[in-house]
């Protein structure tokens, strides 16, 4: 006899959950933007029950050639929640990160976007609950901070300057909050020419938030995975480490971003949009 899976609808997607031994796995369908064709089943492990707060697993899905990230941190436990008027206890708080991927060189991503970062929230023998349905009673206070940025302008930020006045790996904050990507190519006499990548695939806003440990968020619009997927949208955040004068970096899991001189001919393109 196989095992048994139960269905629950979440905002119009139906999660699948099966749970053993303590350990709670979920699946959902995925389908493409063009045609809503299926790409097939995600799986992952979704809670661990019996380990205390602060655990955490990472688990790879490849659905074809493009591979999601999951991580998973748990939180809280037995806090109380209410939702709809309705109290629970013994409620478990779990946060859940997405990165997805779908271009890769010697085994490493190189348009690694974060496509999902939320909590949810676990009540034994009856579901499980977005953070956007429930309200965190007394003396329940996280543990683990979020990195979230809040709203931010831009331009007030100490590193606004930094920010837009390099190309940071393959992306450039522009001063009007906007985002641009650019991509580079080697040509036949040897040197390698930039060029913007297309507004009708990569639109999207950043901001920045956090003095002491600033955080870059970019808004994606609407972006371009590959292998037919869009992401709409979507939000990817990216950690400033301050390495000294040409050496700060924007981290983002799974790789970081370096610092460098935007071209001559980056700048021309832009000035002529």
């Amino acid at each position: 006899m196989g095992e048994l899976w139960k269905g629950l609808d979440n905002n119009g997607k139906v999660i699948y959950y099966h749970c053993a031994n303590g350990i709670l796995k979920a699946k959902y369908e995925l389908f493409d933007n063009f045609e809503g064709n299926s790409l097939g089943f995600t799986t992952y492990t979704a809670l661990k029950q019996n380990e205390p707060k602060g655990s955490s697993w990472k688990e790879t899905v490849d659905i074809n050639g493009v591979k999601y990230f999951y991580e998973h941190i748990i939180i809280q436990k037995n806090i109380r929640i209410k939702v709809d008027d309705k109290e629970y206890s013994d409620v478990i708080k779990v946060r859940r990160i997405v990165n997805a991927a779908s271009l890769f060189y010697q085994g490493q991503p190189q348009n690694l976007m974060q496509i999902e970062y939320g909590h949810t929230y676990y009540v034994k023998g009856v579901g499980a609950f977005t953070e956007k349905k429930v309200t965190e009673l007394e003396n329940s206070k996280s543990e683990i901070t979020s990195k979230k940025p809040a709203e931010n302008d831009n331009t007030k930020h100490r590193l606004f300057w930094e920010l837009t006045n390099y190309k940071w790996g393959s992306y450039i904050f522009l001063a009007d909050g906007s985002v641009r990507k650019f991509s580079s190519a080697y040509q036949s006499n040897g040197s390698q020419k930039e060029s913007l990548v297309s507004k009708e695939n990569w639109k999207g806003q950043w901001k920045v938030s956090g003095n002491e440990d600033p955080v870059v968020e970019i808004i994606w619009e609407d972006n371009y995975m590959g292998s037919g997927i869009w992401q709409k949208g979507t939000t990817q955040l990216f950690y400033f480490e301050n390495g000294g004068g040409n050496n700060s970096y924007l981290r983002v899991d799974g790789g970081y971003l370096t610092k460098s001189k935007i071209s001559p001919e980056l700048r021309k393109s832009l000035a002529s949009e």
